[in-house]
């Protein structure tokens, strides 16, 4: 009997480990909206969905600022042309300039790598809070995300996006963003004025 026990107790360890993380940046099947300081709102829908090996989505293109007087339809949505969900657990967005974004889904209390890298800078990214969290009458686990920017050199960087946060809902997906389609430009016009 304390053997078929023991088995028990393993068995629900193992289950758990497996299914521990069930952290995804966006959901296909949902359509999500964000509101900012202003009260404006902006929508995330998924257009469509190619799978090979990773997922790859495509969220639907809305209306972007080209430059301070002219807005394109062409672009991309504020999240990107794409989303890469990979089977490692990272999910990838792109900018404008077709640079990688990279949050990793999977990344434990006190994390950090590689967010974002250019030429310029280095922005690392590092899961600084992991609880249960409380929002729109929903209790989930969440991650808190946050950033420092670095030179080449990896000297720290005094930039706006060291006061950036994003919050990962574990089945929820984002509850904070910010707009990856421009990244790492952080002073710019709302498209909807």
């Amino acid at each position: 009997m304390q053997k078929y026990f023991y088995i028990f107790i393993i068995s629900l360890i193992f289950s758990h480990l497996s299914f521990a993380q069930n952290y995804q940046t966006f959901h296909q099947e949902r359509t999500v909206f964000f509101e900012d300081e202003s009260k404006s709102v902006a929508a995330l829908r998924i257009d469509s969905v190619s799978v090979i090996t990773d997922s790859i989505l495509f969220p639907f293109r809305m209306f972007l600022p080209v430059d301070g007087y002219c807005f394109s339809p062409n672009h991309s949505s504020w999240a990107g042309p794409r989303i890469v969900i990979k089977q490692n657990s990272e999910n990838l967005f792109f900018n404008s300039h077709g640079d990688t974004i990279t949050i990793k889904t999977d990344a434990v209390l006190h994390e950090t790598w590689t967010f974002y890298q250019s030429e310029d800078m280095i922005v690392n990214a590092k899961v600084t809070e992991w609880k249960m969290q409380e929002f729109l009458d929903v209790d989930d686990s969440v991650k808190t995300i946050s950033f420092q920017v670095y030179d080449n050199a990896m000297n720290t960087v005094e930039h706006s996006i060291n006061k950036f946060h994003l919050h990962l809902s574990e089945n929820y997906g984002l509850l904070s963003v910010f707009n990856f389609y421009l990244f790492p430009e952080t002073d710019y016009n709302d498209p909807y004025e």
